[in-house]
């Protein structure tokens, strides 16, 4: 009698050698080594030579620009908690403050 588990087959001999199915089948199936994977042909890569970075410095008024309306606003920012200003001495100075950050990204 043969029992078919999978793609081999088993039959009862194994299971009166005192085996259970799974060890039969695994006696009668034959291991291969996996085959090596060829791999994947790499694509060429053709680089394209870059032009030279001129390396651009913001200039001296701009630091001084952006730091003072900074600094301005925090003034402007305190000057109203302190001395209960006018409201537009708040916004204006957030607005400062707000100007300064933003300088600060186009600053090299």
């Amino acid at each position: 009698m043969c029992i078919q588990v999978g793609y081999s087959v088993v039959d009862a001999h194994s299971f009166a050698e005192g085996g259970s199915l799974v060890m039969g089948a695994m006696k009668r199936l034959s291991w291969r080594p996996m085959p090596k994977s060829k791999g994947r042909k790499k694509a060429v890569v053709h680089q394209i030579p870059r032009a030279k970075e001129v390396e651009v410095e913001s200039p001296k008024w701009y630091v001084y620009t952006m730091t003072g309306l900074m600094v301005v606003g925090v003034l402007a920012v305190l000057a109203y908690y302190i001395f209960s200003l006018n409201p537009w001495a708040l916004r204006l100075g957030l607005v400062g403050i707000a100007v300064g950050f933003i300088m600060t990204v186009n600053w090299h």
